[in-house]
């Protein structure tokens, strides 16, 4: 939800009951229905515009492998009927792949030049990124959005184009566009701590972790960038992305691992191997540390965290806490 906004849905305001007839935003949701219904939530919604930002594996504990994940995202997109329009990310395979086949207007967002909707000339500054859109090849305008990061460029032009077939304008868009102000756990600011900065982001998956450093990397280019990371969700739990998360930490100063949340569900080979994860990170040039597993069971177990944290934050830096939990209670103990 935005942060201009107090609550996450609200009636139509009665004034534009007769121009718009309300519009219903919500996030499309591959996880299952219920334990009676596992299909995906999203095949039980009736989208007139649909968005397919990214697609990778992930929600262990519903999908076998990427191709079931793919499934489910075409039968979502037959369900869009033949007014309405798919708009799928141009630089994906495998949302492209999801949208093959589509019975409905397909539209494609990105940097590929081929795209419906391209982005180009990309100007990052601080926490600020502009860019331009062309449309069918032709200029459809500059945007500029006070977050950084090409993830929420992409995210941003989704939205543009969303919302030009809601009947927004150009100029309407870009008029509105620079006073969003985001969501909480997304690049969120907690405060400061030995003058560090503190920030607080939802990113729990290879591919958004690196997204996210490259964003703070933007916004702080000077900094040391201090990770902290708790494998919390049913796929990171497990070593699916042994490999992946090795790799996603560049750029980063440091990185702290929490335990693996809930360790008894796995047996030792099916479970994420955090000291094996300190070596691979390493590799990347990135100093790393590990809290035991046997900790996962203490609620204050970002005591541990903590204590890595002091001996190399200094002021200037920025703490990043990259998790979908608590996090052992570090983000109270870091704002106390």
């Amino acid at each position: 939800m935005p942060g201009n906004f107090s609550v996450g849905c609200r009636p139509v305001p009665s004034h534009l009951h007769d121009t718009f007839g309300g519009v219903f935003v919500s996030e499309g949701d591959e996880y299952d229905t219920a334990f009676f219904d596992k299909r995906s939530k999203f095949v039980h919604y009736r989208p007139t515009i649909a968005v397919i930002n990214n697609l990778e594996f992930d929600h262990a504990d519903i999908f076998d492998d990427l191709e079931a994940i793919i499934r489910s995202f075409r039968q979502m997109v037959r369900i869009v009927p033949s007014s309405g329009v798919v708009l799928v990310n141009a630089d994906d395979p495998n949302a492209l792949r999801a949208a093959e086949g589509c019975p409905t207007r397909r539209e494609t967002v990105g940097l590929n030049a081929d795209a419906t909707w391209r982005i180009h000339d990309l100007q990052e500054q601080g926490e600020q990124t502009s860019w331009c859109i062309d449309y069918n090849g032709s200029l459809y305008g500059r945007f500029t959005l006070a977050m950084p990061g090409l993830h929420n460029v992409r995210n941003a032009t989704m939205a543009i184009a969303s919302t030009f077939h809601a009947g927004l304008t150009p100029q309407e868009q870009q008029l509105a566009m620079p006073a969003y102000l985001p969501p909480k756990r997304r690049l969120e600011v907690l405060g400061s701590w030995k003058g560090a900065e503190i920030i607080d982001d939802f990113a729990h998956h290879p591919t958004a972790i690196a997204a996210t450093i490259s964003a703070l990397r933007q916004k702080y280019p000077s900094a040391g960038i201090h990770v902290v990371f708790e494998p919390r969700s049913n796929t990171t739990t497990r070593n699916f992305f042994q490999k992946e998360l090795g790799e996603c930490f560049a750029g980063a100063a440091s990185v702290c691992l929490g335990p693996v949340n809930r360790p008894e569900r796995y047996s030792e080979n099916e479970r994420l191997d955090t000291a094996k994860l300190v070596e691979e990170i390493a590799r990347c040039g990135v100093e790393a540390f590990s809290i035991d597993s046997a900790r996962a069971a203490d609620p204050s177990w970002g005591s541990d965290a903590m204590e890595f944290l002091g001996r190399r934050v200094k002021s200037g830096d920025v703490v990043a806490i990259l998790s979908n939990g608590n996090v052992g209670g570090l983000r109270r103990m870091l704002t106390a």
